[in-house]
């Protein structure tokens, strides 16, 4: 019939992908199969969707350029580097990046009320008025930078001998692109990466430990970052606090000390010391905040003062930070404990009714699986739900179960008849039941007391 008529229609709709894909198969004059393909979605990338995976690939990006910023503008800032060799080139990359990101946001739909938005003035008018005013500045500002490093140059100690106080001026602005870190922190796109690591981490059966590495090196970094911090900090005191009358009271202070006994004239002038000097930072830093002490005790009030504050901030902040990489280490042991016991007991069991070794091996393999997927909860998992209220429970039940409902056109016509009776349906008659990969709901020829209405996942006939 399809060969008469000269060609064939076939829709297929793919649940949660928010797209639909159309087949056609055209029949030439010598009965040759011809089959075009549209994808109403697929080949229309814009707007990106917030989920997808270009916008995903553009986030863990702007994330690796982030950590970057987040660790060289200190840098560059405490020790006074100019746009020369590889800050250079990272600088091109990093304001070519969010210029590019900054376009990319205007062709990003966003979500509302969990529906996504893809109207293209809603989405310009909604990063209008968030993020464009900062992105926009921030950019500015590394473009400026650029500019003037491009029309003054530069000399050795990175100021530029036609324009240093604009280019100085510029070097103190860099350091407002650590607002951009934490904006995008609060945006919540380090989230939406991780949650996207998580999810293709459970379909490879790796989340359990996929979770433990992301959260350790969390830890680690934010561990290392603020003592890269402290590093900076103390440089910068170090340089603020000479022998002067008004800022030591004793004659004596950490410079002083320094450049006595690495023979230097000052540190600046200390040739190229600065990856020595950024270490002993480091050094101090870490011994300041993790034991109290350090390898250079301070030397006037000023330094006694400075040093007391971060001993303070680390006592704080590094014991904080210790245990909760501790009590993250302590978890994922339980949970590996607890797994290996089960599974202990499983081969024993398996063992003592001789099981077939082939058997034996599918049946661990699909507990293995089975216990690296992560079960989806349902109301008798969360005991507190029982302290809702019956309104603010009915509330609750008719949100999580409606959508499933009124995707039904008989339910949909009982809703337009009586606006009360799904949300009763949902509180009285509507249970949530989770089935694992291959088992089976209900056989043909059996009768029935309960309909089926699939939530989430597939059924194989």
């Amino acid at each position: 019939e399809a060969a008469e008529e000269g060609s064939r229609h076939s829709n297929v709709s793919l649940p949660g992908r928010m797209r639909t894909v159309t087949t056609r198969t055209d029949f030439g004059e010598d009965g040759e199969r011809v089959e075009q393909k549209s994808a109403a979605g697929m080949r229309r990338l814009l707007p990106l969707h917030p989920d997808s995976m270009l916008r995903m690939t553009l986030d863990a990006t702007g994330m690796v350029l982030l950590a970057y910023d987040s660790v060289m503008v200190p840098y560059m800032v405490a020790w006074e580097k100019g746009l020369e060799g590889p800050f250079l080139v990272s600088a091109w990359v990093t304001v070519f990046f969010w210029s590019v990101d900054i376009v990319a946001n205007f062709a990003t739909s966003f979500t509302k009320n969990d529906v996504v938005v893809t109207d293209w003035a809603r989405i310009a008018k909604q990063y209008m008025k968030t993020w464009l005013v900062l992105d926009v500045l921030v950019v500015g500002i590394d473009w400026i930078a650029i500019v003037l490093h491009l029309a003054y140059g530069s000399g050795d100690d990175g100021s530029s001998a036609q324009g240093p106080s604009n280019l100085k001026v510029v070097r103190l602005l860099k350091a407002t692109r650590m607002v951009r870190v934490f904006a995008v922190l609060r945006t919540g796109r380090f989230a939406q990466v991780q949650d996207t690591v998580m999810r293709r981490a459970q379909v490879l059966g790796i989340n359990l430990h996929c979770q433990f590495v992301l959260g350790i090196s969390k830890l680690v970094f934010i561990i290392m970052w603020l003592n890269h911090m402290g590093s900076c900090v103390w440089w910068m005191f170090i340089k603020n606090v000479r022998n002067s009358s008004a800022m030591s009271d004793t004659g004596s202070s950490w410079y002083d000390l320094m450049a006595d006994d690495y023979d230097v004239p000052s540190l600046e002038e200390s040739g190229n010391m600065d990856g020595f000097w950024y270490l002993s930072g480091l050094y101090w830093s870490v011994t300041a905040m993790f034991s109290g002490a350090s390898f250079r005790p301070p030397n006037n009030s000023a330094e006694a003062a400075f040093s007391l504050t971060f001993v303070i901030f680390g006592m704080l902040f590094g014991s904080t930070l210790i245990s909760a990489v501790a009590a993250m280490l302590v978890d994922f042991q339980m949970v590996q404990r607890d797994q290996n016991d089960k599974l202990r007991t499983l081969r024993k069991f398996l063992r003592q009714h001789h099981v077939q070794p082939m058997l034996s091996i599918s049946i661990q393999n699909q507990v293995v699986d089975r216990m690296a997927q992560e079960k989806r909860l349902s109301s008798d998992d969360v005991p507190v739900l029982s302290l809702l209220s019956v309104h603010l429970r009915a509330s609750l039940w008719h949100e999580i179960y409606a959508p499933a409902l009124t995707s039904l056109a008989f339910f949909r016509n009982l809703d337009t008849v009586d606006d009360t009776l799904i949300k009763d349906l949902c509180t009285e008659a509507v249970v949530t039941k989770t089935v694992k990969p291959g088992e089976e709901i209900f056989a043909a020829h059996t009768p029935m007391s309960e309909a089926y209405q699939l939530f989430s996942g597939c059924l194989q006939y």
